[in-house]
């Protein structure tokens, strides 16, 4: 899926880290806070997808393939 390559490298510019799209993205320190903020405005701005801020959280976070799930839950009209 075109959504979790896009993902992956964009957090790999950001780090240094090793991760698959399973990792826990927040429990090994790949993303905090700040990067959490930082990815959700790259789904929005630069892949143009929604991400409804009521539903945004650590579970829904925490791997690529968990982001991608999301949102595609999201934007199914696409």
């Amino acid at each position: 899926m075109i959504i979790k390559k896009k993902l992956k490298f964009h957090i790999n510019k950001k780090t240094k880290k090793k991760f698959t799209y399973e990792s826990d993205l927040v429990r090994q320190e790949i993303i905090d806070s700040f990067g959490l903020i930082e990815l959700v405005n790259f789904i929005e701005k630069d892949l143009k997808y929604k991400c409804p801020i009521d539903k945004i959280s650590i579970t829904n976070f925490n791997t690529i393939n968990n982001i991608t799930k999301f949102v595609m839950r999201y934007n199914k009209k696409r």
